[in-house]
């Protein structure tokens, strides 16, 4: 048995039962591949499934209310991914005539739409034999191949894809593309990968010579940049202030509380809160009633504050502070 037989023999018998395996529809392999974007798989499902029942079509989100999309991704983080996805659905509605586009350099063309995930979309909805590679199927091809180059250059990249493209074929290419996938989420893992039920083990380069820890050779991330603000709680029985100033460019669309530089204060804040993002560090300084800024000029019944897309950072002082009472 080759190493492709090998390969989608063990993928046939121990691949993850998730909900977006049981179609072929662009649509549901597109938002689940989105939603999967820096988001663990056990954590986005509950979310696409929602999603497809409050937006069942590309139609539906294409007409959709900004702020109804911005709440339906609520918590998901990294809101311009959802934003990308509407402009694409009005893009198909208006040049695919609401069919979503086959062709793999359209898909491609969509906004959001990476090379991962145009392979993504392409091979599991049309078999088509493209490459799709994310940091699950990098670990596994440098594994195996012992490729030692940094994976953070486009050279590198490449000639992992040079690696993949022997094994595409046009019957069985959504099948290898979520095998390569599903090999490094369950087996070739990060961190004390299971080689010993490997199918693959024979094939590894790796495994031969004890380079797991190694491979892949990813450069260091730099460190996180942490910035102090200050955000004011203020509210009473009927309404409490927010601030729609998205003009720092993060989470555009998305309510917050208001919010502002760090600045010296006689008064202690209320609550110190720490919230991490994969690029920086907030460290919030929360006072309730206790000042105003600039920033308060727009309020909201406080009843209806749940149904307002909020940044998770604040949505997280929210329940911290006015649950508790």
């Amino acid at each position: 048995m080759n190493l492709k037989e090998q390969l989608l023999r063990w993928y046939h018998l121990n691949h993850r039962k998730l909900p977006f395996r049981e179609t072929h529809d662009p649509y549901h392999i597109w938002i689940s591949e989105i939603m999967a974007q820096q988001t663990q798989i056990d954590t986005m499902i509950p979310y696409y499934q929602k999603w497809l029942e409050r937006f069942p079509t590309i139609a539906s989100v294409a007409e959709a209310d900004e702020m109804d999309i911005l709440k339906a991704w609520e918590g998901l983080g990294y809101y311009r991914r959802v934003r990308n996805i509407q402009s694409a659905a009005k893009i198909i509605q208006h040049l695919f005539n609401g069919q979503f586009p086959t062709e793999y350099s359209d898909v491609l063309s969509l906004p959001g739409i990476g090379e991962y995930t145009a392979g993504a979309i392409c091979s599991i909805a049309y078999n088509t034999p493209v490459v799709a590679i994310d940091g699950n199927v990098i670990r596994v091809i440098t594994r195996l191949f012992g490729i030692s180059d940094d994976v953070g250059k486009k050279t590198t990249i490449e000639s992992i894809k040079s690696r993949i493209i022997p094994y595409l074929d046009d019957n069985n290419n959504r099948y290898l593309t979520q095998a390569w996938m599903e090999m490094g989420a369950l087996v070739c893992t990060p961190k004390q990968p299971k080689c010993k039920d490997c199918p693959l083990k024979e094939h590894c380069y790796a495994n031969k010579h004890d380079l797991q820890s190694v491979l892949p050779n990813v450069a260091k991330k730099v460190k996180q940049k942490t910035e102090e603000y200050d955000v004011f709680l203020n509210y009473n029985t009927e309404v409490i202030n927010v601030s729609y100033d998205d003009s720092d460019g993060l989470m555009k669309g998305m309510i917050r509380l208001p919010q502002m530089p760090k600045e010296k204060r006689i008064v202690e804040p209320d609550l110190i809160l720490k919230h991490v993002y994969s690029h920086k560090i907030w460290i919030l300084n929360v006072y309730v009633n206790q000042f105003q800024c600039d920033k308060m000029r727009d309020m909201i019944h406080i009843k209806e504050i749940k149904k307002v897309p909020m940044i998770t950072a604040h949505k997280r002082i929210l329940t911290l502070l006015l649950e508790s009472d």
